[in-house]
């Protein structure tokens, strides 16, 4: 693949949105290839050698100046490390970050570790400040993996959230509408979802099964057909960031997306350089 020179400046949009998905694409084959991958609430994010990819599509490198020890009151609390992002010897961007002792799997980790984390996201970040917009052009999130310090992989609660039982709902193959089985019933029961934030009864749900969800209508499985497809296209474990993927990166209305998912596919094949 040609680089994409930085440093160009009379380019018109749509030739540098070009540029950015042709970037976007490859790094999604190197991506999808890796079992390495980190994805919460349904969002992937990109580890620094993933950002490394996406500067070297553009001739950009990342180099860290400096590093220094946080205290408190004398007491070594982390280091913050800074870092550069240049473009044929010049300086375009600059970032830092820390590494701390209070972070979650961080606190008995040695002094060393703390400080090379903070040196690995100093350079991520200042190439996320530089191409975040080619990592989300191919449907990633723009914050690097190494920033998510822990507390992020908890359960979404955002969406589909059962309080009752504390777990998520979910809904595939021919189940209609979103449920989750209730842990520690035999044979299995299901709760399904509920309008309201918090169940108004605990009375004991209905089991769902293939034999008496009702048969998903045409649009609905061509839907979920094309979901799945980009899923695996790109290397995603869940369907959820399709969507926003779809209106966002490739610019496809929702509407269309609701009505003529066939055509979706068509039209993302021929974007993306899909063969089958």
């Amino acid at each position: 693949m040609q680089e994409h020179n930085l440093t160009v400046i009379d380019q018109n949009p749509a030739e540098i949105v070009i540029g950015g998905r042709d970037a976007a694409k490859e790094l999604t084959k190197i991506v999808s290839s890796r079992e390495k991958k980190l994805i919460m609430g349904g969002k992937q994010y990109l580890f620094f050698e993933d950002w490394q990819t996406i500067a070297k599509f553009y001739g950009v490198t990342a180099k860290i100046v400096h590093t220094e020890e946080l205290r408190e009151e004398s007491k070594l609390i982390g280091f913050l490390a800074k870092a550069v992002a240049i473009v044929q010897g010049v300086e375009i961007s600059g970032a830092d970050a820390e590494c701390t002792f209070d972070e979650p799997n961080w606190g008995n980790k040695p002094r060393f570790q703390l400080r090379s984390m903070s040196q690995t996201r100093a350079c991520a970040k200042v190439l996320r400040n530089c191409l975040g917009w080619v990592a989300v052009l191919g449907g990633y999130e723009p914050t690097p993996a190494e920033e998510m310090t822990g507390d992020e992989t908890q359960q979404d609660k955002t969406h589909y959230w059962c309080e009752l039982h504390q777990t998520n709902f979910f809904k595939k193959g021919k189940m209609k509408a979103y449920a989750h089985p209730i842990e520690g019933t035999d044979p299995v029961e299901w709760c399904h979802e509920h309008k309201d934030t918090k169940p108004t009864s605990t009375k004991k749900a209905e089991p769902v099964t293939d034999d008496t969800s009702p048969e998903p209508t045409d649009l609905e499985s061509q839907r979920e057909d094309l979901y799945q497809y980009i899923a695996g296209k790109k290397g995603w474990t869940s369907t959820k960031p399709v969507r926003s993927w779809l209106v966002n990166a490739c610019k496809i209305q929702e509407e269309k997306i609701d009505t003529d998912p066939q055509w979706v596919l068509k039209e993302v094949m021929a974007l993306q350089g899909w063969s089958d």
